[in-house]
């Protein structure tokens, strides 16, 4: 994927599940429709914006570690940072 596909799909479903979630129960509540409407549509924007930041955050996460992975510039060498896929513990083989 390219950079900012993730965060932006990461924002929709947020987005998306926020205001069926705000739907759902202001409907479920009797509420009138255009209190649900608009509570709905401030709660889409919310949950889209908190998955905007999770998602660029997840993206800069993994596009270290798989420079760390790939020994690139973040950090030390490949393979001598703790957690390394496919590490063995000490005294184990």
């Amino acid at each position: 994927m390219s950079e900012g596909v993730s965060s932006r799909l990461i924002a929709s479903c947020c987005g998306l599940g926020g205001f069926a979630t705000a739907v759902i129960s202001g409907m479920a509540a009797d509420n009138p429709l255009d209190d649900v409407l608009t509570r709905a549509l401030v709660a889409l924007a919310a949950c889209a914006a908190v998955g905007m930041v999770i998602g660029i955050v997840a993206e800069r996460t993994i596009a270290q570690a798989v420079r760390e992975y790939k020994g690139g510039s973040s950090g030390g060498a490949a393979g001598t940072s703790k957690g390394t896929v496919g590490a063995t513990p000490a005294g184990e083989s």
